[in-house]
């Protein structure tokens, strides 16, 4: 009976260890996605602005000066920039356009003739 007894603290022993391993192996890989999503968080907060412009004008691949795409905060400093968008069903081809930021915080895109882009 002590030998069955020892089995089963020995069998116990090596299943709590394992538990053990398992658990700090969970912790580890939950914090290397917890910091990588807080980075995608991050990137994806600087590039709110563009994709917002992109869908309110009906646009595609907004690329402006680094001013415009690396804005830490909502808007970019109010001023003109020069950006370009994606043109034809490829992509392939690029269209200047004008953005407009107002002190008012009022955004504009406009194509190479000013018209407002819809």
């Amino acid at each position: 009976m002590d030998a069955l007894e020892g089995v089963f603290e020995f069998v116990f022993g090596v299943l709590l260890a394992g538990a053990f391993l398992v658990a700090m192996l969970g912790l580890a890989v939950a914090g290397q996605e917890e910091s990588s999503t807080e980075a995608e968080d991050k990137s994806s907060d600087t590039a709110i602005f563009t994709v917002q412009v992109e869908k309110e004008f009906g646009v595609r691949n907004l690329s402006c000066p680094a001013k415009v795409m690396d804005a830490t905060s909502d808007l970019p400093d109010a001023g003109t920039y020069r950006c370009t968008v994606s043109d034809g069903r490829d992509d392939s081809a690029l269209k200047d356009v004008t953005l407009i930021v107002t002190a008012d915080n009022k955004v504009g895109l406009y194509d190479n003739q000013g018209k407002e882009m819809k």
